[in-house]
């Protein structure tokens, strides 16, 4: 699950698709995500999801997917797919099924799942995995033993523009700060820099008059959203 703007956002199996809660209602997003060109429509799940760089991007089981979302242009992109073996292909619904029942072993063995996004400073790293993952044995020789490898891996993404940290809890109020100046990003709590990037020449020669709206990704419940710019 995952709140943005102003819904709460729900992974699914078998359609792959995200549902949305509002607070009253729950309904599916169909085409969100949409399905990866060549593969089979069936037995698909959203598993993680995460905002970074400002775009939703949403892991989707059994072919590794990684896609992401652009509230602006409300459009959804295949950002990578975290695999490159075996081809897509939609006679089969999961990777390398055919070998691995002619081992015996369970048809989706060797699925391929983008386990978790986690922010990090300015990066994002994504994890992977199998549905059952375990030592390669020549038995596996379907798959090549270098590219055995992405099951299990760890990617780091990085995009300018991105800064993220964990929030300290604290008994009374606490007062962030996200700034922005020529060349850096900033994120401050109660006066102590918890997190720092580079931040796009384009974009803050572009900031000129920013538009105070409820928070960022979801309502902000607490005391109060204002700020100003100084050139």
């Amino acid at each position: 699950m995952l709140t943005y703007y102003d819904q709460l956002l729900m992974g699914q199996y078998p359609t792959g698709e995200l549902f949305s809660f509002d607070g009253e209602t729950v309904k599916r997003l169909e085409g969100w995500p949409p399905k990866m060109d060549g593969v089979s429509g069936s037995s698909r799940e959203a598993q993680t999801m995460m905002i970074y760089a400002g775009e939703l991007y949403v892991g989707v089981w059994p072919w590794g997917e990684v896609w992401k979302y652009h509230e602006d242009l409300k459009q959804w992109d295949l950002a990578k797919r975290m695999f490159q073996l075996p081809s897509p292909t939609d006679t089969t619904t999961h990777p390398y099924e055919n070998e691995t029942r002619a081992l015996g072993g369970v048809a989706n063995q060797w699925g391929q799942q983008v386990t978790s996004m986690v922010p990090l400073g300015s990066d994002m790293l994504i994890s992977t995995s199998a549905k059952w993952p375990g030592e390669w044995e020549p038995k596996f020789d379907f798959i090549d033993k270098g590219r055995w490898k992405e099951y299990g891996a760890v990617t780091r993404v990085n995009m300018p523009g991105h800064a993220s940290a964990p929030v300290t809890w604290t008994e009374g109020s606490s007062r962030l700060r996200f700034i922005m100046d020529c060349d850096t990003l900033r994120i401050e709590q109660d006066g102590k820099m918890i997190a720092t990037a580079q931040a796009p020449k384009a974009i803050s020669k572009e900031l000129k008059k920013p538009q105070w709206g409820q928070g960022a990704y979801g309502v902000f419940n607490s005391v109060s959203i204002e700020g100003s710019i100084e050139h």
